[in-house]
């Protein structure tokens, strides 16, 4: 037993007519989606560099408003806004959640990164400590390349822990 996806059919009734009745359960949909996507980012990612319901709830109504509006130049848009270019191209649910929500060039990733880059101008404590993550990164790496340390994934979507070489990994 198969089950449909709503996801297409959504949109499909959104392009059609905007105003209708089809525009609450998409919304409904994106929130879901972005909510998923952005509960493992901290505070910094969201707007006005707290992460809360309401700054949740932004980013879900942003993201689409920019799928609804905003003609997107790469691929697969090619000029169009995202909503549009899915029912041209009659593309599956699974692709839609991908170029929207769960892609590192998705439409939400892409809104919480401008997100991110302003509160790092805005926040000097934000700055210092991007700044300090790059300096640990590097002196790492440099570690790794003369023998003396070693990165290895501790899972999907986790940033990479480092380790002495032929050492177990520990906290």
């Amino acid at each position: 037993m198969t089950t449909r996806d709503p996801l297409p059919d959504l949109v499909r009734g959104f392009t059609e007519e905007p105003r209708g009745p089809g525009a609450a359960p998409l919304l409904h949909e994106v929130q879901r989606h972005v909510s998923q996507v952005s509960r493992r980012y901290p505070d910094a990612w969201f707007a006005l560099g707290r992460k809360d319901d309401d700054a949740v709830a932004d980013l879900g109504n942003r993201v689409f408003t920019v799928c609804a509006t905003v003609a997107k130049g790469r691929f697969p848009f090619q000029g169009r806004a995202p909503f549009t270019a899915y029912v041209e191209e009659r593309m599956e649910g699974r692709a839609i959640r991908y170029h929207s929500f769960y892609a590192k060039l998705s439409i939400t990733r892409e809104i919480m990164r401008d997100d991110y880059a302003k509160n790092i101008v805005r926040d000097p404590v934000l700055r210092w400590r991007a700044d300090l993550y790059r300096a640990v990164g590097d002196a790492l790496s440099a570690l790794s390349e003369a023998g003396q340390a070693e990165s290895f994934r501790r899972g999907r979507g986790v940033p990479v822990a480092w380790r002495r070489p032929g050492e177990a990994p520990q906290l």
